[in-house]
């Protein structure tokens, strides 16, 4: 027999069902993350200031000092991206689609697309990502999806 759950009384944590653990991104990490730096509901609450980010799902709010306060995360993590992300100017091919960011740089599955779109806005937010198109210019692209372009070094790798 199931357990009953009573919305807003019982919290149930995410269970991932068959998807890899990369060793290059932690999707479990990234969700800790994010929990801390996005007020639940999207209502800010108490005081500081935040930043309202435009990520390919909804619109995120997030606290800019806990934000800065993961910067070196974040970017460890955008950092492990495959290269096609990268800015051109750091050693990369200029953006690739939204679609291709569940993939780690060794081509290892690291999370699913909700994943990508937090780690992805957690970058927007600090201005670490790019889209490199407007809004109204996604429908046109493959998959109705964003191509982002990440402005971070790769991670070094630890062997």
């Amino acid at each position: 027999m199931l357990p009953v759950l009573h919305p807003g009384r019982d919290a149930v944590e995410p269970v991932r069902v068959g998807v890899p653990v990369s060793a290059l991104i932690d999707a479990d990490r990234l969700d800790v993350i994010w929990r801390d730096c996005a007020p639940e509901r999207q209502v800010p609450t108490g005081t500081g200031d935040v930043i309202v980010t435009d990520g390919i799902f909804p619109v995120a709010v997030l606290y800019l000092d806990r934000l800065k306060a993961h910067e070196p995360e974040i970017r460890r993590m955008l950092g492990a991206l495959p290269e096609e992300f990268r800015d051109v100017a750091l050693g990369g091919k200029g953006g690739w689609s939204f679609l291709n960011g569940c993939l780690d740089r060794d081509g290892d599955q690291w999370g699913e697309q909700p994943d990508v779109n937090r780690l992805f806005t957690l970058g927007l937010g600090l201005r670490l990502v790019v889209s490199l198109l407007p809004r109204e210019l996604w429908p046109k692209l493959p998959g109705s999806v964003p191509y982002y372009m990440t402005l971070v070094e790769a991670t070094p790798r630890v062997d």
